[in-house]
């Protein structure tokens, strides 16, 4: 729920239909979350709160399997209560983190084990140190790993620490606050980066 993963929402809700909201089940005080429920509501949108075990059938050729949070889990703050899913399409696979840290991503290796091992990693946590561990980064092995973040960001993501571990065990990585936008797509094969500037 922090700004830097809703900001956007309200301006989609008002300017493009939307069926149904997925997110964490973690309640958050600010202003902007706040605004987002009462439009909801306002909308008559639903909102699910997907957890660990569930499948969320968005279309007949794609599996989204949800990988966390755990029902009852009793994680301090909201990074470690983030939608995890691994998305499957055809013989390609992506797995979101969110801004799951060190002991969220140690439940999902413990979890799912081979499982998690997926083609395309969005990083967690905008490449801190407390996320894309070694232990989760084994298990995963990504083709391709992307972070989101803003260049020169008052956090100093991504730390050096993190790009070393994903630099060891991807094939290729991108951030976005030197690479800017960037598109990937699957037919079902295999990844192709999208030019699209």
């Amino acid at each position: 729920p922090h700004a830097d993963h809703i900001g956007g929402t309200l301006e989609i809700l008002q300017s493009i239909p939307v069926d149904t909201i997925y997110q964490s089940s973690y309640s958050y005080d600010s202003v902007l979350y706040q605004s987002i429920s009462r439009l909801t509501k306002s909308k008559g949108i639903p909102v699910v709160e997907p957890m660990t075990g569930d499948r969320i059938d968005i279309d007949p050729a794609i599996r989204l399997f949800v990988l966390a949070p755990e029902p009852g889990a009793a994680d301090p703050g909201a990074n470690n209560r983030s939608v995890i899913f691994r998305l499957v399409y055809g013989k390609t696979s992506a797995l979101f983190t969110g801004d799951a840290e060190i002991e969220q991503e140690r439940r999902l290796v413990r979890r799912y084990g081979d499982f998690i091992d997926s083609d395309f990693y969005k990083v967690g946590h905008h490449g801190s140190h407390t996320s894309s561990t070694e232990e989760l980064l084994r298990q995963l092995t990504p083709q391709i790993s992307i972070a989101s973040l803003s260049l020169n960001n008052r956090f100093g993501h991504p730390r050096p620490e993190a790009v070393r571990r994903i630099d060891k065990y991807s094939k290729a990585e991108h951030y976005t606050s030197v690479d800017g936008a960037i598109r990937y797509a699957s037919d079902g094969e295999r990844f192709r980066q999208i030019e699209w500037r």
